[in-house]
């Protein structure tokens, strides 16, 4: 049989990883056999070894080399507007696009209760840092302009957009034909209490 072109072979690993993700966001991380990732591939199983060398090595993979859209940064000077819609757009996408929907399944929902220092809760953490790398510019931003209110608490607003967003993700992902509705009701709801925040989301009411 005829070697590979570096091409041919670099088309061989994406369709394993392509079919790794969806057999992970399918079955979940502990049923999912290379057996049914080979099926779904169209590969031998040797072809899966000779790209990787197993099944947690095919798992770091897709958790190295998949970006999640809530991890996108904001463009400098893009305005709360414009940056509160791409945030709408990007969970938009979480839940309805093909592959950060699976991302999002794998991270989730169909991986089991793991030591901290395991590929899924690292790189659970490292969404999550992402996306709040995101939000603290947007907010900080929209600050320095007059967006909003120079005494927002920013820190303490991160915190509970946090678990609003990280709720919102779990929930749409188990009932996905109502997420959009559910999207735009959480951030109808937090861009309120970021234009009305209350007094224990401003700096300036905080005791000594």
């Amino acid at each position: 049989m005829a070697r590979k072109t570096p091409e041919e072979a670099a088309r061989t690993r994406q369709r394993i990883l392509d079919a790794a993700v969806e057999v992970f966001a399918r079955d979940g991380l502990a049923n999912a056999t290379l057996a049914q990732i080979s099926e779904q591939a169209g590969v031998s199983r040797g072809a899966i070894y000779w790209h990787f060398k197993g099944k947690q090595d095919l798992l770091q993979s897709i958790l190295d080399e998949q970006a999640h859209p809530l991890e996108d940064a904001v463009p400098a000077g893009i305005g709360f507007q414009a940056g509160w819609q791409r945030l709408h757009e990007d969970l938009g996408e979480s839940i309805s696009g093909d592959a950060p929907r699976k991302l999002s399944e794998i991270i989730l929902h169909k991986s089991e209760r793991t030591a901290a220092s395991e590929p899924i809760p690292l790189r659970l953490e490292q969404l999550r840092e992402g996306f709040m790398r995101r939000l603290q510019r947007l907010l900080a931003d929209a600050v320095a302009s007059g967006e909003l209110a120079a005494e927002l608490d920013i820190p303490a607003i991160g915190e509970v957009f946090q678990g609003c967003i990280g709720g919102l993700l779990f929930e749409c992902l188990q009932h996905p034909g109502a997420a959009a509705r559910k999207i735009a009701a959480t951030l109808d709801t937090l861009l309120y209490l970021l234009q009305n925040p209350p007094g224990h989301l401003r700096l300036a009411s905080r005791g000594p």
